[in-house]
Order: structure tokens, then sequence, then C-alpha cells
């Protein structure tokens, strides 16, 4: 019983921490004139666009769908690098990883106690 009591404070603390990084991330562009349309740039620019749009539609699945979420928080991450050229290190992707690597866990963590509960 405690562990599904650990999985839910985990599920509700990496939803917590998703919505106010998305918040975040739409107060920045409302900050600088508006969401930028990746169809008015080129090449790289475009692509990594598309990738962030992807991260922050992941931060927000991920509220009902963990795994999903957490899948598309990677799947952005790994195109922006890609498209990047580089790994960036620093605290401005750390959360898009902390989230996803949460949102995986904790999706994992609650279908295996619900296949648990099932059988018993």
């Amino acid at each position: 019983m405690n562990i599904i009591k650990a999985v839910n404070i985990l599920r509700w603390i990496t939803r917590v921490l998703a919505v106010m990084f998305a918040l975040f991330i739409a107060m920045m562009a409302i900050g600088q004139g508006g969401p930028p349309n990746p169809f008015r740039f080129e090449g790289k620019v475009a692509v990594e666009l598309v990738a962030m749009y992807v991260m922050w539609t992941g931060l927000l699945a991920g509220l009902k769908r963990e795994i999903i979420g957490g899948s598309l928080l990677f799947g952005g991450f790994a195109v922006f690098m890609i498209a990047e050229g580089r790994i960036i290190n620093g605290l401005g992707f750390s959360p898009f990883v902390l989230i996803g690597l949460l949102y995986i866990a904790v999706g994992i963590a609650g279908r295996h106690i619900v296949e648990q509960e099932e059988t018993e």
C-alpha cells in the first residue's frame, strides 16, 4: 500500500512541475510577442521550433497519459539535439529530461500496480 501512495505523490509532483514549466514557456513566448511561426524560419531553426512544440505538447499530454507525454518529451529533445548538432548541457533543457523521466517512471509504475491489483 505504501508503494501506491509513493507513486501517487510522485505523479502529482511530476504534474505540478510539468504545468509550471509549460506555463513558464508560454509566458516567455507571449513576452516575445506570441509563439513564433516555424514556417517563417528556414532549416535548423524551423526544426528546433517544431521540436520545442513537440516537447511542450509532451508536457501537457503527460498530465493524462504519462508514457505518451514522456515519449514526446524525449522525442522532441532528441530531434532538437540532432538539429542543433551537439548536446546542449544546461539548465534550460534539464526540466524536459527530468519531467520526461518522471512521466515514464510514473506511467510504468502505475501500470505495474494496476496489473498486480488485477491478479490479486
